[in-house]
């Protein structure tokens, strides 16, 4: 999204709002997570991390012009749905605690839910957490895992390895990217 924020703009104007319509947003969730906090500087006391290294500040940026997405699709009367792991602190984002707030403010209430991407074919659990303007996400939880579904969609993610100091870390594996992916 932050390369071609004209293209993501041209196409929400582009959209038929007599009928409503549906933006779903994902920024990059690499920076958010606490997997990535010791290389970003993120944490519950500093959501926005070290902001002068270039990846931090292009995942800043990129939530802001999310945001800013959002608020164009409900001028327009559409619907947005933006996603990220459900450990991710991006909630914690200056501009999107702003967002929340304003948009509450218009009576345009923000509404989150949490849910499983494995319930949707996810080859991970993939704990998620999405906010929109529309209340029916609440319908996207389709409870607890399965017992199927806790042995069938099982893909580690991260590896867990011991530091020089011996001290438990954890980093992502080969696997992690492709929880993006549905199937």
């Amino acid at each position: 999204m932050l390369a071609a924020p004209r293209l993501c703009i041209a196409s929400i104007l582009a959209a038929d709002v007599t009928a409503g319509f549906l933006v779903t947003l994902a920024c990059v969730c690499a920076s958010w997570v606490p997997v990535s906090h010791g290389s970003t500087g993120r944490s519950w006391m500093n959501p926005m991390g070290f902001w002068k290294y270039r990846n931090v500040s292009k995942c800043n940026c990129m939530v802001s012009r999310a945001l800013l997405l959002c608020a164009l699709v409900l001028a327009l009367g559409g619907v947005y749905v933006l996603e990220q792991p459900r450990q991710s602190i991006v909630r914690l984002h200056k501009r999107f605690r702003q967002f929340v707030e304003k948009m509450c403010g218009f009576e345009a209430p923000v509404f989150r839910q949490s849910f499983w991407m494995a319930h949707y074919g996810s080859r991970s659990w993939k704990p998620t957490r999405t906010w929109s303007c529309a209340k029916w996400i609440a319908k996207l939880d389709k409870g607890p895992l399965s017992k199927f579904l806790k042995k069938t969609a099982n893909m580690p993610t991260t590896t867990q390895y011991r530091d020089s100091k011996n001290q438990k870390k954890f980093k992502g594996n080969k696997n992690l990217k492709l929880t993006q992916l549905l199937g």
